[in-house]
């Protein structure tokens, strides 16, 4: 099925449509390189945006590589920009938590870290591979505490997402 989306024609084959169909607030989507993953993912995004009117702020998209967040955010961005009834929205975009597993967890234990007693308070810029034993360290404790004892927000987000 072909689906215009601004100036580009791009054509989905049915797995793909049903991805880009399905009402469900959270989605997987896994295949191999090269099978159009991050077209129906950009796809989607857009369609949540323009058709369901949700901002920006309220969509998280988390890929495993830098180049890949900026991908992400470089294709969202040009398809806001083509479309000039939503091209406001596109200012939102490098401010977007569009980003890596790795940072995204480093935003959540720079801004929720202090709630468990073990974290440093003042967590910096480190080297990387420090960084992310202590990222790991820290994210088993909360982790290992939550699943003994999880806060009902948790438990809320748990069953949204699983």
């Amino acid at each position: 099925m072909k689906k215009e989306t601004n100036k580009n024609t791009i054509t989905f084959s049915p797995k793909q449509e049903e991805a880009l169909s399905l009402n469900k607030e959270n989605i997987l989507v896994s295949a191999g390189a090269g099978s159009g993953k991050t077209a129906v993912l950009v796809e989607r995004i857009i369609r949540i945006l323009i058709d369901k009117e949700v901002p920006l702020e309220r969509i998280l998209v988390l890929t495993f590589t830098r180049p890949g967040a900026q991908e992400f955010k470089n294709r969202i961005k040009k398809s806001l920009l083509e479309n000039k009834t939503h091209a406001h929205k596109a200012f939102a975009v490098d401010n977007a938590d569009i980003t890596t597993f790795d940072a995204y967890s480093l935003k959540i234990l720079r801004k929720y870290g202090y709630l468990h007693p073990t974290m440093q308070s003042d967590i910096t810029n480190l080297d990387a591979n420090f960084e992310m034993v202590l990222m790991k360290q820290y994210f088993d404790e909360i982790m290992a505490e939550y699943y003994e004892n999880p806060p009902l927000s948790l438990r809320y987000f748990a069953t949204r997402f699983l």
